[in-house]
């Protein structure tokens, strides 16, 4: 992870009294196990060339002294890539120029407009190109990128979407920072920074005169505070909206309703989160077993407690909150009569579903597999012209996640039905798609 910043000018050399860090000196520390260095590559009257780079220790981020380890983030880009994460280590070192608050001497230089060329990167966004630009361009740079070698990447996909990002543009050290420490975040989207009303004030004290005038000002906020209950005292809330609560109610009902008709004993739930889903599911009559699998170590604490407060009531099977990710194969969950995905396939690399299925369909060998995703087409009725979370790495249209679906059922081994999920729309159906894999009896090992 780096960040390099460059201009050519008369006073040039001021920045690094804006820096507040002596060129003559090695600026090193340790912060969260990760090494944060600060360098200038050149520092004169008339150039300034300084990065700031971090070398990550991937595994440091999957240590948990309350429980399992939690892979979320090493099983994605968080070792690799600048977000929010780099945002985090990097604070200290750059507090003072963020901030402005220099030494008296150089007060007056705070608000000074240098010529800068950075270079931040790589970054990871599932944002289109156009997207990217269009949050820098409007503040007056010139946006370049740089992909990386066709060979260093799986796909073409992957390609596009990992860049060095430079930005050319007249702008003061501060302002630049401020435009930074907003717009990385909503370029990444799996926010590090504990989001709560503190980031409120943070997106009004770096947004301060340039934010309320941005073109895509919205969409930025969203992005950025990703919470409805923050977004909302931004943004009032539309007629149209989102996705409600209602909607997450009635898919949970639907696999309920589902696993019941098919008379299913035992359920696998994965990507079970805090474990709501599991816990609806623990009252369908006829199920004596529910596993709730969950990469996120504090996810599964709340998903415990959840389970906890089941106990000993009459008719339910109480789940057990289990460690576990879609990306390794484990044993126990082989033969099981039904794993559910409720709303998971979308936060995950499209690239990287087809291995995911043939895992799930051939080794675990489900007698259901039930699957629930977005169905973009819906997103019109929303008014929404970008996915519905900023976590989500694609969304289908109904046929795209059908013929994906049959796709996935080599040799035709399930019988595949199809369903909508929510309020139907003459022209673009149903907000939520789903798929009930049923393994045919006469494959049955």
């Amino acid at each position: 992870m780096q960040l390099r910043i460059r201009t050519t000018s008369p006073h040039a050399n001021v920045l690094t009294h804006l820096f507040a860090k002596h060129p003559g000196r090695r600026h090193e520390r340790r912060e969260k196990e990760q090494s944060v260095r600060f360098t200038y590559l050149k520092a004169d009257e008339n150039q300034v060339d300084a990065l700031i780079y971090v070398e990550t220790d991937p595994m440091s981020w999957t240590k948990s002294s309350n429980g399992p380890m939690d892979i979320t983030h090493y099983i994605h880009d968080r070792n690799i890539v600048t977000n929010t994460v780099f945002l985090s280590l990097i604070r200290t070192t750059l507090g003072t120029a963020l901030n402005g608050k220099v030494k008296e001497e150089w007060t007056e230089w705070v608000e000074y407009k240098f010529p800068f060329k950075i270079t931040v990167g790589p970054v990871a966004t599932a944002m289109p190109i156009t997207t990217v630009s269009q949050l820098f361009e409007p503040l007056g740079y010139t946006v370049t990128y740089t992909h990386p070698p066709e060979e260093t990447v799986l796909t073409e996909v992957a390609r596009k979407s990992v860049f060095l990002l430079t930005l050319e543009g007249t702008v003061s050290l501060k302002e630049l920072l401020s435009q930074l420490w907003i717009l990385l975040p909503v370029l990444d989207a799996d926010s590090h920074h504990f989001l709560d009303n503190d980031q409120i004030e943070k997106l009004k004290r770096y947004g301060a005169g340039w934010l309320d005038t941005h073109p895509l000002r919205e969409e930025i906020v969203r992005k950025y505070l990703k919470f409805p209950g923050l977004i909302e005292q931004f943004i009032p809330k539309r007629s149209g909206g989102d996705e409600s609560p209602r909607l997450n109610d009635a898919r949970y009902d639907w696999i309920a309703e589902q696993i019941d008709a098919l008379r299913v004993r035992s359920v696998v739930d994965f990507g079970a989160g805090e474990g709501k889903l599991a816990e609806r599911l623990a009252f369908v009559p006829g199920v004596e077993q529910i596993w709730a699998v969950e990469p996120s170590a504090r996810a599964l604490k709340k998903a415990q407690k959840r389970f906890e407060a089941l106990t000993n009531r009459i008719g339910c099977s109480v789940p057990e909150a289990t460690w576990g990710s879609l990306f390794y194969y484990d044993a126990q969950w082989k033969d099981k009569g039904a794993i559910v995905l409720c709303e998971v396939i979308e936060h995950i690399e499209e690239e990287r579903l087809p291995s995911i299925f043939n895992t799930i369909l051939h080794d675990y060998f489900p007698k259901q597999l039930i699957l629930t995703t977005p169905n973009r087409e819906y997103n019109t009725v929303y008014g929404l012209e970008t996915s519905r979370h900023t976590d989500h790495r694609f969304e289908w249209t109904r046929s795209e996640f059908q013929n994906w679906c049959e796709q996935m059922n080599l040799h035709t081994i399930y019988t595949l039905t199809f369903y909508g999920i929510g309020e139907h729309h003459s022209d673009f159906g149903s907000p939520t798609q789903a798929a009930i894999f049923t393994r045919k009896e006469w494959t049955r090992a």
